[in-house]
């Protein structure tokens, strides 16, 4: 069907209101009608407007062509209305007796005034449209305009391509602004094992991936999967939902936006385009757009008072991925070693603005043909991991190094085809523990730097299992077996591009997510539900700090149990008097609690399909995103398949 724009309704609407001026002013004159003239007549206006015949015409013509029509079509307006007062003017001359006439000529002639001031009015209102619109329609950052884009989501993340699909299938003109160059996220970026509790919960078109990816492998469903394959399906939804999807745009660094008070109008690029759109959604890990759209948000951890949280703040004891064996913090020199902070641990609770750890999810496996070795990265200094072969000889000396013993420094879980999906596990690991705090407000370039920061780490910490001769020889033997995947991510050497974001930013909204709303019965469920999360809170090590004893520290992390729980459509959308046309379902509204539970993929890919949806039914009902008809909203989703009441 050919896809008619605003601006083809609105000439639409100009041509029926002169084609019909015309027609009643002729039966006014006494003219007859032919009978395509009566047939036109009769046809409703609506109609007129809705079944626009010569809108084909200028779709893929120059930018210029909607200026040129509108400033026609309003001109031919204005000459039928003064045509049809001389035609009036000399009929009532020549029809009609002297003192009639004179009457007559003086009505007359007040209305042609009147109808000589429209004319100047309109033809005034077409100069200042045409001047516009081609101000508009040449300048040369302008990227898509024609046709409008009704949905923009910023970042293809599963989050992204989710909300995209969901919109697309509602009708929607739908463009995806990729900062990086693949889809998928962390799903096509390492993340091959599923972070799921209760999978029942799980539906919607997140459980039509996961069904995508069980037909893949043969199976009804399946939750685990290679990179590539989770690829090629967010590839699939996007190319059979008819979405456009721009690659390696993120948004400029300095005014990203165009506003018009609290309307969000535009997104500009690093690459100098412009993106116009009629609403926005931020599936971005970091919350770049949201962020430079004026909506206020939140780094690191809230103090224990604020919400009244238990587990806020920093942390008295952790247990998780803690040292069992004292490992000194300090060299023989008594020089601090690296990757200990020197800064001290703030009092049990208090906020602060740090961040758990990020890594990559490298896609591994062991004893296989075509498997890539961990090579010398660049830069590469053995004394950076003092603190691992110390802490590895330790262990070995107490006796607590278990078998596997690759299992004691890193988490490999087993997805298809003989691959592994490796996570951070231990006191010394993947993460690089403090390496993140000035990610989230730092430019492209320091982010670029702390990216490769990570990667260097990471890749120098496998490096040196391999060939330190300060590793104990029993894992030194049982990592020799491994490597990388060589038929994933080809093109980066099997090194994942997607650093593990796990939190940056996150949105103070209309509702704020804390502990208890993912832990107590009472207020798990809400009216305005969108979908479930059930995961347990899961927060990694935020800092490594030297103890009261002298020793390393790791300080932040929490293993805590959830139940399920309705994610409500309010922690998705902003302060109405910040921005009313723009969703966030990633860097959504929570505290640092509750966001270690809220921040599992397939729970992306659940806020992200219901922002999809509000962003369509907010266009729709030519409403803000605050201001939707919830109940409809649940309609819908439900009606796509999502869950939002327990069975």
């Amino acid at each position: 069907m050919q896809r008619v724009g605003p601006w083809d309704r609105l000439f639409a609407w100009l041509e029926a209101e002169a084609t019909e001026l015309l027609l009643l002013r002729g039966t006014r004159t006494g003219g007859a009608l032919s009978e395509f003239e009566q047939s036109e007549r009769r046809r409703p206006r609506a109609a007129a407007r809705e079944n626009f015949p010569s809108g084909k015409l200028f779709v893929g013509q120059s930018p210029s062509a909607p200026t040129t029509k509108l400033f026609t079509i309003c001109l031919f307006k204005c000459i039928c209305l003064v045509k049809v007062k001389i035609i009036d003017f000399y009929q009532a001359r020549w029809r009609r007796g002297l003192g009639v006439w004179r009457t007559h000529l003086v009505m007359t002639t007040f209305n042609f005034l009147k109808t000589c001031c429209r004319c100047l009015k309109s033809v005034g209102v077409t100069l200042a449209c045409a001047l516009a619109l081609t101000a508009t329609t040449f300048s040369p950052v302008i990227a898509k305009a024609e046709p409008a884009i009704d949905v923009l989501v910023y970042g293809g993340t599963p989050a992204g391509v989710m909300a995209a699909v969901a919109a697309a299938k509602l009708g929607k003109h739908v463009t995806i602004i990729e900062p990086g160059n693949q889809l998928g996220g962390m799903m096509s970026g390492g993340l091959g094992k599923t972070d799921k509790s209760r999978a029942d919960l799980i539906g919607g078109y997140a459980l039509q991936f996961f069904k995508a990816a069980g037909q893949h492998y043969g199976q009804k469903l399946a939750w685990d999967f290679e990179p590539h394959v989770a690829l090629q399906i967010f590839n699939d939804m996007v190319a059979d939902n008819g979405i456009d999807v721009v690659y390696n745009h993120p948004i400029a660094e300095n005014d990203g936006v165009i506003k018009t008070g609290k309307h969000l109008d535009a997104i500009k690029t690093t690459s100098g385009a412009t993106y116009v759109a009629r609403t926005f959604i931020d599936a971005s890990y970091e919350g770049d757009l949201m962020a430079a759209a004026g909506v206020d948000y939140t780094v690191g951890r809230e103090a224990r008072s604020q919400y009244n949280e238990t587990l806020a703040g920093v942390q008295e004891t952790t247990t998780s991925h803690q040292f069992k064996v004292d490992v000194p913090a300090y060299d023989q020199n008594q020089q601090l070693i690296d990757n200990i902070s020197s800064l001290p641990k703030t009092a049990a609770g208090s906020a602060d603005k740090l961040l758990q750890a990020y890594n990559f999810r490298l896609c591994m496996t062991k004893d296989q043909p075509g498997q890539l070795p961990i090579t010398e990265p660049a830069h590469y200094d053995p004394d950076r991991y003092i603190l691992l072969a110390n802490t590895l000889n330790k262990m070995s000396a107490a006796n607590l190094l278990t078998q596997p013993y690759v299992a004691n420094i890193m988490r490999p879980v087993a997805i298809p085809n003989g691959k592994f999906d490796v996570n951070n596990h231990g006191p010394v690991s993947f993460n690089d523990i403090g390496a993140n705090s000035d990610y989230v407000d730092a430019g492209y370039a320091q982010r670029q730097q702390i990216w490769q920061e990570h990667k260097d780490y990471q890749q120098g910490f496998v490096y040196f299992l391999l060939t330190d001769p300060r590793v104990p020889a029993k894992v030194q033997a049982d990592i020799s077996h491994w490597g990388l995947c060589g038929d994933e991510f080809t093109q980066s050497d099997g090194w994942p591009q997607q650093l593990y974001v796990r939190e940056a930013r996150r949105m103070i909204g209309r509702y704020v997510m804390t502990q208890q709303d993912v832990q107590n019965s009472a207020l798990r469920w809400k009216s305005d539900s969108i979908g479930f999360g059930s995961h347990g809170i899961d927060i990694h090590n935020i800092q490594r700090v030297v103890n009261q004893d002298g020793n390393a520290e790791n300080e932040g992390g929490i293993q805590a149990p959830a139940r399920a729980y309705q994610i409500p459509y309010r922690s998705i959308t902003p302060q109405a008097s910040q921005v009313t046309n723009l969703l966030d379902p990633v860097t959504l509204s929570a505290s640092h609690v509750a966001y270690g539970s809220l921040r599992m993929e397939p729970v992306y890919m659940i806020t992200g399909q219901a922002a999809g949806t509000a962003a369509s039914l907010a266009l729709n009902q030519g409403r803000s995103v605050q201001n939707i008809s919830v109940s409809q909203l649940q309609k819908n989703l439900f009606k796509a398949g999502a869950i939002l009441w327990l069975p």
